[in-house]
């Protein structure tokens, strides 16, 4: 069984699916019918993949970034040093699915952004990647004014 330490989470996760807003299918064929009758679905299904597997690999970036400074002086080596070490290739790897992440989350911005939700469970997915965008420590009360809206929306639709 893989260490939960060392695997990102998969786009459809059973983390991913849970940590969608209240009211969503567990189903993957209620997933898939909801998604065919609206585009935002699966769009914002991917934008909280993605967004999983990026603070994930943030990280694990952290943790290998670390053990490269205490145990090879990382900071001390040059661009070709750093090259040139096996024990870098894991960051290296990272940085390349991050950049590939960052890349994918772009493009997935206008599509979310010029898209139209059908459906309350689209309505309420797009709710939920705004509130994963919304940091509570720049905007607190608009953080605040967000989740309770959302919350009241839950209950009364």
């Amino acid at each position: 069984m893989p260490d939960p330490e060392s695997e990102p989470p998969s786009p459809l996760s059973r983390r991913t699916l849970l940590a969608a807003p209240v009211g969503m299918s567990a189903s993957m064929g209620a997933v898939a019918a909801v998604a065919a009758a609206d585009e935002c679905v699966p769009l914002c299904m991917l934008w909280l993949a993605n967004d999983a597997e990026l603070n994930w690999l943030f990280g694990r970036y952290n943790d290998v970034e670390g053990d490269l400074f205490r145990d090879f002086r990382w900071s001390k080596l040059t661009p070709d040093e750093r090259k040139a070490l096996p024990e870098a290739a894991p960051l290296n790897a990272i940085q390349a699915r991050l950049d590939h992440l960052l890349d994918q989350r772009r493009a997935l911005a206008s599509k979310l952004r010029h898209s139209r939700a059908s459906t309350r469970q689209g309505v309420m997915l797009k709710f939920e990647v705004v509130n994963r965008e919304l940091h509570i420590q720049d905007f607190p009360a608009i953080y605040g004014l967000l989740r309770s809206a959302v919350r009241d929306l839950a209950l009364l639709w």
